[in-house]
């Protein structure tokens, strides 16, 4: 309240009425307007035009007592603003590659003026109004960026970003080698990054099929092939350095104190198994076609144990000692092949082959023929349509000796009648001995009837055998001498047929 001479009435004064919808709590209308007793700080967003003076007090206390007051006012005009936002500024909070910074504007909501400022001391011309500048600091050290949108407008927003400039010193670096010479597909990693003025806090390791965050960790690879290995290091200032390396693994495959066998005067390759991309050195090499191939082939005269050091050099030295022994032996098998009934036959006979002597650390094997339908038979029975040559290896395990035995089968011509087919005319079997049996001899019959009758036309015997003769009885009883009928017919091998009649006499 002023009195008339424009003075106004000395405290103490009387509390302000607040009009509905306003009061002390509520200054602006919408989120309240509020302050931090700590920092003074006042937040708050208004949904009222119009102007607005806000008061503060302030009191200081001393040991519980109050000392001093101050009062300040502050005005705040409330407009129709559009929406803005000045989002994010978009740059790495620690640079350690220059001084040069590029500043990336996320800003949004219909803004089209900015005013950036670099946080350079003494200087005014740390300033842009480019919508995503660059600037080039004078020095490394941490600066405060604010970047206001229509810093001109009454409704305009404000968004800050600290950022460090630093010079690295960090840099990463590593070695991979073997940890198991015997097993290349798991190696380990050590750690050679190094940083000359601080020291690294951090290591992130990546190989594809895995990761680790460990200084030294080891690397499991999957299988052979080709690998790149990254390492990112991070210094105690947030700097930070990648390294890689790409190499390529093959796995080892290591067979130690191998024994291998071979007969005098062949030869054996002694590493079936080794690896073409590794380095060979074997000794002694005198019998060898090549010392230092992966797979040499040797020819020892006697029982020699070859050494070698194989290496791999795609990544780190690491070398494999074996030794493989060839045991040398000077004993082939001893058999041959036999023949039953004979070596010359008919056509349309049979014969079997029968290795012999066999045993049982001997391997035998027919050569390939037509004629044998199991190669592996000791025994075969073959009917030859020609004079034909069968052949068997046999090898000895495991030595490896080996023999070699053949036979040739002869065939002859077959006559299916007299003298080729022949029967006594008279036999006497009186016991001594001698033509006590009354046979039909044929070395072409294949398939016989043989029949005798008496003069009363009786059958008196007969057989499909020619191992099967008569010796003079019928019934079991001898019968007494007389002249006896017979009849004949016989198939020979090669299909013809035989038939006789005539007469036996039987003598007593």
């Amino acid at each position: 309240r002023v009195d008339a001479g424009g003075s106004p009435d000395p405290p103490p004064y009387q509390a302000i009425v607040w009009q509905a919808p306003f009061s002390l709590a509520n200054v602006m209308g919408g989120t309240p307007l509020s302050i931090n007793s700590h920092t003074g700080l006042l937040t708050g967003k208004p949904n009222t035009i119009g102007q607005f003076v806000v008061g503060i007090c302030v009191e200081e206390y001393r040991n519980g007592v109050l000392i001093s007051t101050t009062r300040r006012d502050f005005q705040y005009n409330v407009g129709n603003c559009i929406s803005l936002y000045s989002g994010v500024i978009e740059a790495p909070n620690i640079i350690c590659s220059g001084l040069t910074v590029h500043f990336v504007n996320k800003s949004r909501g219909g803004g089209t003026h900015y005013a950036w400022n670099f946080g350079v001391s003494g200087t005014n011309r740390d300033t842009s109004t480019l919508f995503s500048p660059s600037y080039t600091f004078p020095d490394t050290g941490c600066y405060t960026i604010r970047l206001i949108t229509e810093p001109n407008e009454p409704c305009h927003d404000t968004v800050y970003k600290r950022i460090c400039l630093r010079t690295s010193s960090v840099y990463a670096d590593f070695k991979l080698h073997y940890k198991n010479c015997n097993d290349t597909l798991r190696l380990q990693a050590t750690d050679l990054s190094r940083d000359s003025v601080l020291h690294i806090t951090s290591w992130y390791w990546n190989w594809g099929t895995g990761s680790s965050t460990q200084q030294n960790p080891t690397i499991i690879l999957n299988n052979s092939g080709t690998y790149t290995v990254s390492l990112e290091v991070i210094s105690a200032n947030g700097c930070r350095h990648l390294y890689r390396k790409t190499f390529t693994v093959t796995k080892f495959n290591v067979q130690r104190d191998k024994t291998l066998y071979l007969c005098k005067g062949n030869q054996v390759n002694i590493n079936p198994t080794g690896n073409p991309n590794f380095t060979y050195n074997w000794t002694p090499a005198a019998t060898l076609n090549d010392g230092t191939n992966y797979n040499p082939k040797a020819s020892p005269v006697a029982t020699t144990t070859y050494k070698t050091v194989f290496s791999n050099y795609s990544l780190d030295t690491c070398s494999v000692t074996q030794h493989v022994t060839v045991n040398v032996s000077n004993d082939p098998p001893n058999f041959g092949i036999m023949a039953t009934p004979s070596t010359t036959i008919y056509k349309g006979q049979t014969v079997n082959l029968a290795i012999q002597p066999t045993e049982n650390n001997v391997t035998y094997t027919w050569l390939p023929n037509p004629l044998l339908q199991n190669t592996s038979a000791n025994n075969q029975t073959v009917k030859p349509p020609q004079t034909t040559t069968f052949a068997v290896r046999g090898v000895r395990r495991p030595s490896g000796c080996m023999a070699l035995d053949t036979i040739q089968i002869i065939l002859k011509d077959v006559i299916c009648g007299e003298p080729l087919i022949f029967l006594p005319n008279a036999f006497t079997p009186n016991g001594d001995g001698e033509n006590d049996v009354l046979f039909l001899r044929s070395s072409v019959v294949a398939d016989v009837y043989f029949a005798i009758y008496n003069r009363w036309g009786e059958k008196v015997f007969d057989t499909h055998d020619l191992a099967t003769g008569w010796d003079g009885t019928y019934k079991g009883e001898a019968l007494p001498p007389d002249v006896f009928g017979f009849y004949l017919k016989a198939t020979c091998f090669d299909g013809a047929e035989f038939t006789k009649k005539g007469n036996i006499t039987l003598i007593r």
